[in-house]
């Protein structure tokens, strides 16, 4: 008896070895995923979509927009020869992290294979993984260089902006419970004065 007690437990160590190692390895297999040079296929926001048509129209004047991710968990967003480095993390199956710009911003692979990332305002980019090279360098005309810069600079400001108004709100919501004590300490008190007389 002893000795099927011991083959048990034997068995049972070999099991949960196996589970860790396979664990460990969806993970790894998840991460491979993400990895890779993403071209831009489309965007969309809570009022409106730039579809595939659109991003030809933009490509085809030298606009281009990449997301480069490394198994090294670095990873840049190259918005029209722009570079905005990040770093990433896997989190599960189709889903991680990109850390860029002071934001936490989802990705996720979708059933079709297209990378997504949304950021905390619901503006999203979608992404089909192509050879690195596929990849075309920006070259802005001229004439478009203000607008772009412009256009990147705005998309910038907002995404600062979203985050100062969420501390602001944040704040806000500070005092007005600041504001409510007050308030309900106040007729606490003319309650007092309103029974003495």
């Amino acid at each position: 008896m002893k000795k099927f007690n011991k083959v048990i437990a034997l068995a049972a160590c070999a099991l949960l070895t196996c589970l860790v190692v396979v664990g460990c390895g969806n993970k790894e297999a998840y991460k491979a995923d993400f990895v890779g040079t993403w071209e831009i296929v489309e965007t969309e926001n809570k009022d409106e979509t730039v579809s595939e048509e659109d991003i030809d129209l933009l490509k085809s004047l030298g606009m281009n927009v990449y997301a480069e991710i490394h198994e090294d968990g670095t990873c840049t967003l190259e918005p029209f020869g722009s570079v905005i480095e990040g770093t990433w993390d896997v989190a599960s199956k189709g889903k991680a992290t990109m850390a860029a710009m002071d934001q936490s911003i989802p990705m996720t692979i979708e059933e079709d294979g297209h990378l997504f990332l949304e950021n905390e305002n619901g503006q999203g980019m979608r992404f089909k993984k192509i050879d690195p090279s596929e990849k075309k360098e920006s070259v802005i005309p001229e004439e478009l260089q203000g607008t772009v810069d412009d256009a990147v600079t705005e998309v910038v400001d907002d995404m600062e902006a979203a985050e100062g108004d969420a501390t602001a709100a944040d704040e806000a919501k500070g005092d007005d419970a600041a504001g409510a004590t007050e308030d309900a300490a106040e007729a606490t008190e003319d309650a007092a004065k309103d029974d003495a007389e």
